[in-house]
C-alpha cells in the first residue's frame, strides 16, 4: 500500500451491457416460485408472532423495572431525609411492591 491516503481518481467508463435476456419461466416454475414465496411468508408471520409475544413479556418486565427505578429515584432525590421523608418513601416502596405483586399475579 502506498503512503498516500485519501481520494483517488477513477475512470468514468460504463461497463458494457449484456445483450442476453433471461429465458422465460414455464408455468411449473412460476407455480414453484409462488409456493416458495407462500412458505417464506408463513415463516415470516410465525417469526413476527413469536417476536410480538416476546415483546409483550418484555413490556411486563419493563413495568416492574420502571416502578422499582421510580423508588430508587425518589430515594436519591431527597438530599437529607428526615423521619417523615423516610416513612413516606417506605410507604411508597411498599405500595410499589404490592402493585408489582398484583401485576405479576394477574
Amino acid at each position: 500500500m502506498s503512503g498516500k491516503r485519501g481520494f483517488a481518481l477513477v475512470d468514468d467508463v460504463e461497463a458494457p451491457a449484456q445483450a442476453q435476456a433471461a429465458p422465460a419461466m414455464t408455468a411449473e416454475q412460476v407455480y414453484q416460485v409462488q409456493q416458495e414465496a407462500a412458505q417464506a411468508r408463513a415463516m415470516l408471520m410465525l417469526a413476527l408472532k413469536t417476536f410480538g409475544q416476546r415483546f409483550v413479556i418484555a413490556l411486563s418486565n419493563l413495568f416492574s423495572l420502571l416502578t422499582v427505578l421510580s423508588v430508587w429515584w425518589l430515594w436519591m432525590s431527597v438530599p437529607h431525609p428526615g423521619t417523615n421523608d423516610l416513612v413516606g418513601m417506605g410507604m411508597y416502596a411498599v405500595f410499589i411492591l404490592v402493585v408489582n405483586y398484583l401485576v405479576k399475579r394477574a
